[in-house]
């Protein structure tokens, strides 16, 4: 039986948007990093600091968002993560994108418009400029990849195309304008669309809500 150690944090998202895709069953257990339920050795031991998402598969764990899409979709033999070695390599490099260039200025805006508000502490005004004066040029970049086809990684929908959307969906909240770039807007409503994506909000919204 599948088990995610979950959280109101975009990196839960990405597992969880993965998981409902996939159709499996799991249990949720909520845990309130804010509150800092993750301080306990019994998180700990299983990731470092205690980091959230875990993930467990029997008696076996793993953590980091990325790892646990990549194995679970693995696991499952999903086209969402192919065997191919090519087009795996093609998903690794879009999530990859996400980590180090779109979703680093994004999650900076994150963490200053949307975690410090939580935590009650002020955003550095000057992290946040510098933040939204790289985002457009990664965003450009990508808008005009999605010209060219449906999905991240062509005409298949991937872990990529999920792990992407657990950053974009914040916008309206850090202050990020989609307006300039009509394939990314077109693309994330087919993913907003999706029965999966919107389960799995629902899903973290009745844990959140239980848990406050």
């Amino acid at each position: 039986m599948y088990k995610l150690y979950a959280s109101a944090t975009f990196n839960t998202t990405k597992a969880l948007y993965v998981l409902e895709e996939l159709g499996t069953t799991y249990d949720i257990e909520y845990v309130n990093v804010f509150d800092r339920e993750n301080r306990p050795t019994e998180y700990r031991v299983q990731a470092p600091y205690g980091k959230i998402p875990i993930f467990s598969d029997g008696q076996e764990t793993i953590f980091e968002s990325a790892t646990i899409c990549r194995y679970v979709a693995g696991k499952e033999n999903s086209p969402l993560y192919p065997t191919d070695a090519m087009r795996q390599a093609k998903v690794d490099q879009w999530v990859d994108f996400f980590n180090c260039h779109t979703g680093r200025w994004l999650t900076t805006l994150i963490f200053e418009r949307m975690i410090k508000k939580i935590i009650g502490r002020e955003e550095d005004k000057k992290t946040c400029e510098e933040a939204l004066g790289f985002s457009p040029l990664q965003l450009k970049t990508l808008d005009e990849w999605l010209t060219k086809q449906t999905w991240l990684v062509g005409d298949e929908l991937s872990i990529a195309d999920f792990f992407a959307l657990a950053y974009l969906e914040h916008a309206d909240e850090i202050g990020v304008d989609f307006t300039p770039y009509p394939q990314i807007l077109k693309w994330l409503d087919a993913l907003n669309s999706r029965p999966s994506v919107q389960t799995a909000r629902t899903k973290l919204d009745l844990y959140i809500k239980k848990a406050a």
